[in-house]
């Protein structure tokens, strides 16, 4: 389970703000953590994984920016684009089969700016 929320937790987390799109990075990063898990280093089983998205409230805003701006754009710095498996190419593997979202406001784009 993907908890978005508790990095910006005071409790639980930094207590300070994050934006979506650092949070559709960290999304990826968990993506990536669960193929890690399921399908260890067997190619065949990491080009077939697939995941199925849950998402409430923001986190399905989360979910539509990590489709929409990760995997289309790639990350901001060469760095992430490496460690996250991306390139600015378009071309990057989502990882998504379905994704599910429910009181998930409605907005038309969500921009780098």
């Amino acid at each position: 389970m993907f908890r978005y929320y508790e990095q910006a937790s005071r409790l639980l987390g930094s207590g300070e703000r994050v934006t979506i799109e650092q949070f559709a990075l960290d999304l990826r990063r968990f993506i990536l953590q669960v193929r890690e898990a399921t399908c260890g280093q067997d190619k065949a089983r990491q080009a077939a994984f697939k995941v199925h998205l849950v998402a409430h409230s923001m986190g399905g805003l989360i979910a539509r920016c990590y489709l929409q701006n990760i995997c289309r754009y790639g990350a901001p710095t060469a760095h992430e684009n490496a460690e996250l498996e991306l390139s600015y190419k378009g071309d990057n593997p989502h990882y998504v089969e379905k994704l599910f979202t429910y009181g998930t406001p409605i907005m038309a784009w969500i921009s780098w700016e």
